[in-house]
């Protein structure tokens, strides 16, 4: 996976930016090159609801979202002939188009009666919420991956491996039966216990070295955003962080496209975040483990069972990945505790962390995975570009 550098060859028109401004802009993009999954989000006005994309005259799936810190845009991804390529993006305000669905996200809230309520957004003042959400928290999925969010202190991310290419846990729920599992249906494949999981951001106790959970707060809130048919996005939100002596908020924004297995997620902090480290990583409590730890990534290739029952349950094999600055050298700390592998960050200038994680399961049917077919994986990603006009 490659970034690549567009040359603008037509000024946008902007879609609804100044009410006297057409809501249809135009634009060329020129490619030295084919390319697959360019991705966009063009911003638009709020009155704005749908849009309609189209690129050298055929029309492509989108979908308007709101996202955190950026606003209402319309998103898509397409692939690029060499040469020229032009796209037109026409914004209205009705519902939006329905597309063929390449992603899913859920919530579902555990009524007293045992029956699931469906939600997309929840909040708390303590941790009482964990066991009142079925699996726990929000989960989302492509065709290749699914990942889950822990809502209580740790708000650790779990995976969940698929046998074969396909959207599943709407009808799996994340724990599939035995006739499910008959029919080929994934599972959730790893125990992530108090661990960070897979790019689960944490505290760091520089005297204890050790990451730490987010279990002195006022408020958290998980928000599903976005969920298809060509992204989705979800956000998981803690206000009053008790963390080093001052109050801190925190709002992480997860983004999966439904081209790629790869998650990115942008934390922003407010409060007094400046000097402050936090950390992120992979977990290395399992009972076979080989690190692989570069100036661009912190991974494991690993082994051990996801279950307690290992009557039932056997060991699974995973590959667990982080890249710090999106694949580029990062040039941060890299440090283990007792539970994980880690890598020291702090915020940027905007108070901000972005980097994007995955993950690999052994027994994947649509793609053949080892350790060094892993390693390799892990070497060559550079996160794709999300461009805007």
């Amino acid at each position: 996976m490659k970034q690549f550098t567009l040359l603008v060859l037509a000024t946008s028109l902007w879609c609804g930016v100044a009410t006297e401004q057409p809501r249809t802009q135009k634009f060329t993009e020129h490619f030295e090159q084919p390319q697959q999954y360019v991705r966009y989000e063009i911003p638009i006005a709020e009155r704005y609801t749908s849009a309609v994309v189209s690129v050298n005259g055929v029309e492509v799936a989108s979908q308007v979202d709101n996202i955190p810190g950026v606003g209402r845009v319309v998103a898509f991804e397409w692939d690029a002939v060499e040469g020229e390529n032009t796209i037109r993006v026409r914004c209205g305000k009705g519902a939006q188009k329905e597309y063929p669905r390449k992603v899913w996200a859920q919530m579902y809230y555990k009524n007293k009666d045992k029956s699931l309520r469906k939600i997309d957004f929840v909040e708390e003042g303590a941790d009482t919420m964990y066991n009142r959400l079925h699996h726990h928290g929000p989960a989302f999925e492509n065709s290749e991956v699914a990942y889950r969010l822990y809502f209580d202190k740790k708000q650790t991310v779990d995976i969940y491996g698929k046998r074969h290419q396909g959207l599943e846990i709407a009808r799996t729920m994340w724990y599939p039966t035995d006739e499910h599992l008959a029919e080929g249906a994934g599972d959730d494949v790893l125990r992530v216990s108090g661990t960070v999981g897979v790019g689960t951001l944490k505290g760091w106790d520089e005297k204890k070295g050790k990451a730490t959970h987010i279990d002195k707060f006022s408020r958290r809130v998980a928000r599903i955003i976005a969920d298809g048919p060509v992204r989705t996005v979800v956000e998981m939100s803690v206000e009053g962080w008790n963390y080093c002596g001052d109050t801190l908020s925190l709002q992480s924004v997860y983004t999966l496209w439904g081209s790629s297995r790869e998650c990115s997620v942008r934390h922003t902090l407010g409060g007094n975040w400046e000097g402050k480290t936090f950390c992120t990583g992979v977990q290395k409590k399992f009972r076979d483990r080989e690190p692989y730890i570069t100036d661009r990534a912190i991974a494991v290739w690993a082994e051990d069972f996801p279950q307690n029952d290992t009557i039932k349950y056997k060991k699974e094999r995973v590959g667990l990945v982080v890249w710090p600055a999106d694949g580029e050298v990062d040039g941060c700390e890299r440090v283990e505790d007792k539970d994980n592998y880690l890598c020291l960050m702090k915020p940027n200038s905007k108070g901000e962390i972005c980097y994007s994680f995955s993950y690999v399961w052994l027994r994947e049917e649509f793609e053949e995975w080892s350790k060094e077919a892993f390693f390799r994986y892990v070497d060559l990603f550079k996160a794709k570009e999300v461009r805007s006009k």
